[in-house]
């Protein structure tokens, strides 16, 4: 080989080294970029899974809320529909107890355990069956572990 083709290839092994080394910066800049996308996506991601804790929280508060004001709304209309109910107030077995709608069953039978009645006391109270208080009663309770 003589002195030219020993410069042209050496000339040759510069430019493709020089190619190289600014494919190798241009590839290094774009891997800082994506990895601060990354980043910056990683923060987004965990700012937003915040927020959504938050709007879960508040919509389980509200419906907490919702669900307390069903339960007065249904109080209320009762105490509106019907007369109040004594503690010692006693419906005779002979006598025939006002038709009330489910709402008001239910709610007479949690009132009445709430003062204290028996499952059996209510059931003569109200006239119904024992085993149909029961179920009002355990429902409302499953109802209330539910929230």
């Amino acid at each position: 080989m003589n002195l030219t083709q020993e410069l042209q290839i050496l000339i040759g092994a510069a430019a493709i080294a020089i190619v190289c080394l600014f494919t190798t910066l241009i590839c290094l800049v774009k891997q800082r970029k994506c990895r601060r996308l990354v980043t910056a996506s990683e923060e987004k991601v965990e700012e937003l899974q915040s927020m959504l804790k938050r709007v879960r929280d508040t919509m389980d508060a509200n419906n907490e809320h919702v669900a307390e004001m069903s339960r007065r709304l249904v109080w209320l209309e009762t105490r509106v529909r019907q007369p109040k109910l004594m503690a010692e107030e006693v419906v005779d077995e002979n006598s025939e107890a006002p038709k009330l709608n489910i709402t008001e069953r239910r709610h007479r039978v949690v009132t009445l355990a709430a003062r204290g009645q028996s499952a059996e006391a209510i059931a003569t109270t109200i006239g119904m069956m024992p085993g149909e208080v029961e179920l009002i009663l355990d429902l409302d309770q499953a109802a209330r572990a539910g929230r």
